[in-house]
């Protein structure tokens, strides 16, 4: 858990940093200039796939770097999906994924 935490917080605060330098380098990425708190709330609606629409990329460069962070949002979900199936398979059968009693 305290990795998954840590994980968490430290993708968010990467792409995070990464928009409020690409609106501080060029203010056009982004439908406004970004804050510290901008660009922590754009990374967050973007990763928990609300997008309100208040904050959008405007140039490719923008663009891409978004996508980048939905492609990992879609794995990070299918990874999250995989370990509770195998949590509740675990506690259905008994047994640890090496086959020990658990």
């Amino acid at each position: 858990i305290q990795v998954a935490i840590f994980s968490v917080t430290f993708y968010l605060y990467a792409f995070a940093a990464l928009y409020l330098g690409m609106s501080v380098s060029d203010p056009s990425h982004f439908t406004e200039p970004l804050s510290h708190v901008g660009a922590f709330y754009f990374a967050v609606t973007v990763a928990s796939t609300v997008g309100f629409g208040d904050i959008t990329a405007q140039n490719d460069m923008g663009r891409l770097v978004v996508t980048v962070q939905m492609l990992i949002n879609i794995a990070l979900i299918g990874v999250g999906v995989r370990a509770i199936l195998a949590l509740g398979k675990m506690r259905a059968t008994g047994k640890a994924p090496d086959g020990t009693e658990l």
